[in-house]
């Protein structure tokens, strides 16, 4: 049996409010930790610092990657 349409947005809403770890950001995104925390560290990629670790919202983290489509990054 499938799953309703208001379950999975329902889903997808709470994916998108979820907090995410520094640790959290080392599983999701396709490179490695030093470029994660290079991007941390510059303000690219919106953070709020906690102690020694940071923390972002998922919707934060698809708003930057929709924003810099197209865009090439170096750090």
């Amino acid at each position: 049996m499938g799953r309703s349409v208001e379950g999975l947005e329902a889903q997808v809403e709470d994916r998108k409010r979820k907090i995410l770890s520094q640790s959290d950001l080392y599983e999701i995104l396709p490179f490695g930790k030093t470029k994660i925390n290079q991007l941390i560290k510059s303000g690219e990629l919106l953070v709020v610092k906690v102690g020694r670790d940071y923390i972002t919202t998922y919707k934060i983290l698809e708003e930057w990657i929709s924003n810099n489509i197209g865009e090439e990054i170096y750090y």
